[in-house]
């Protein structure tokens, strides 16, 4: 399935490492945009806000913060993060994700029933312009397209869909 959406982000103080070293190598210099406990006000990612469109064109569910793959026909899973790599300078990582917390009408049934794990790729955009920020507590949303593949167990097929439902 591919995507559209937006990768939402919030203004928070967060270590960072350059903070930390800049402020070592400083021995007490206050540096620009980072507070004397070593912190400075980054966007912090919170996740994703997007539609999920199958290869037909039509719309079947969403992506949700917290890494929630929701269907419209009520299954869905959590993505945990199992791996990922930067492969764009100005893209949203690939991810693999191993997925949890299956659910649908009953056991088996629905779109994303028995989805085992999920791959982000083909990413575009998604990144902050910066990554400082400058008022804690602000959000940002940033446009994103990916493709998401699906994957079951082996031995697990699709499922189908009635006639009356694929119309829809």
């Amino acid at each position: 399935m591919t995507t559209h959406g937006d990768e939402t982000y919030v203004c928070r103080r967060i270590k960072s490492d350059a903070a930390i070293a800049g402020a070592a190598s400083q021995a007490g210099a206050s540096l620009p945009g980072i507070a004397r406990d070593g912190t400075q006000l980054l966007w912090d990612p919170l996740g994703s806000e997007a539609l999920l469109v199958d290869a037909s064109g039509q719309s079947v569910g969403t992506i949700a913060p917290g890494r929630y793959f929701l269907a419209y026909d009520g299954s869905y899973v959590i993505g945990n993060v199992a791996g990922e790599n930067q492969v764009g300078a100005n893209a949203l990582t690939w991810v693999r994700y191993t997925t949890r917390f299956i659910a649908a009408r009953r056991p088996g049934e629905g779109r994303l029933a028995d989805i085992s794990s999920i791959q982000r790729i083909d990413t575009s955009g998604g990144l902050p312009p910066e990554p400082a920020c400058e008022l804690e507590g602000a959000h940002l949303l940033v446009p994103y397209g990916a493709t998401y593949m699906f994957y079951r167990a082996k031995g697990l097929a699709p499922v189908a869909l009635s006639a009356n439902q694929a119309q829809h």
